[in-house]
């Protein structure tokens, strides 16, 4: 950022956008947010910086690609247990 921004007076919107959705993930005014990304996938990170006296600066800053865990989980209900009663457990 330029050394034009003051942080007691302009405002800062970080958008974090998801291109797999295409909605927006999460937008923040922090100055240095800190953001978890609990779905893998591809964010494009902007910011947007509105000066006291009303100017407008931003961009695309960065692009986070978020990987795995992946996996597929499959189950029968057939033959889960076969018990038979052999009496009390010792």
């Amino acid at each position: 950022m330029s050394q034009d921004v003051d942080r007691l007076t302009d405002s800062v919107t970080w958008t974090f956008f998801d291109t797999v959705t295409h909605k927006i993930y999460i937008q923040s005014p922090e100055w240095e947010p800190e953001e978890i990304f609990p779905v893998p996938g591809v964010y494009v990170v902007s910011l947007c910086v509105l000066t006291n006296t009303g100017a407008r600066y931003g961009g695309i800053i960065d692009t986070i690609v978020v990987q795995g865990p992946y996996g597929n989980l499959s189950f029968s209900t057939t033959n889960v247990c076969t018990c038979t009663d052999s009496g009390p457990l010792r």
